[in-house]
């Protein structure tokens, strides 16, 4: 008993022990979320810290509505006839694919038949939606594309503080799965470089795309999907 006194109070075993102590006393508030605030904060400062980069060739050409493109039309919204005019121009340089980020659960007339054709005739053109939650009831894409492969979500998850540090790929009611806007237009990019998504190769479960496997975090995880970085290259 004594030897074992002895040894309690050699100073390595009291550093050890307070070592390990302290050890379990902050994974214990690690794993009840208590230092998530701290994690988060950390996290978003590295980010901050990254470079910005700007890509010159980048594929992608966002198409804005301005206060000013509002005042020369007169209206809010834009009518039917005038987005099947925006539509058709664009249209005319043969685009892989369309983004419609304009909410247009009702028809805005006049032209709601030519926008309903532009729609069903273009399968290139993804108009957006809201997915219904508990708390809302979600808002309905084009009639002419309910129920087609041509509609995304665009919701996102908001952390604590109005932060969005998340990207959603899909969302599900219980019985259908819906991708989100970005998704759809990525997939429609990809898949003219002759990629698209097939099942993961160590499991199926997942989403392979390209070298970059796309799989779901677990509840406790900081995100809700991770990209395994890979060579995939937009």
């Amino acid at each position: 008993m004594r030897y074992l006194k002895n040894i309690l109070k050699h100073p390595l075993v009291i550093s050890l022990l307070v070592s390990c102590l302290t050890f379990l006393f902050i994974m214990g508030l690690r794993l009840n979320g208590r230092l998530e605030f701290l994690e988060l904060s950390a996290y978003d400062w590295l980010i901050r810290l990254h470079p910005e980069t700007f890509n010159s060739e980048s594929p992608i050409t966002l198409i804005t509505i301005t206060e000013k493109d509002i005042l020369n039309q007169g209206r809010w919204p834009l009518s039917d006839e005038t987005l099947t005019q925006v539509l058709s121009i664009i249209g005319l340089s043969r685009p892989c694919c369309i983004g419609l980020d304009i909410y247009r659960d009702v028809p805005v007339p006049p032209g709601a038949e030519k926008f309903e054709a532009v729609l069903t005739g273009n399968p290139n053109i993804i108009a957006v939606m809201k997915f219904a939650g508990e708390k809302n009831d979600g808002i309905h894409p084009p009639a002419a594309l309910e129920n087609m492969n041509q509609v995304g979500f665009t919701d996102m998850i908001v952390d604590p503080g109005g932060i969005v540090r998340k990207g959603v790929l899909f969302l599900d009611n219980g019985s259908d799965v819906f991708f989100s806007l970005a998704l759809r237009l990525a997939l429609a990019y990809l898949q003219t470089k002759g990629i698209t998504p097939k099942p993961g190769i160590k499991n199926p479960a997942y989403i392979w795309l390209g070298q970059t496997t796309i799989f779901p975090f677990k509840s406790n995880n900081a995100a809700m999907w991770r990209l395994i970085p890979g060579d995939i290259n937009f």
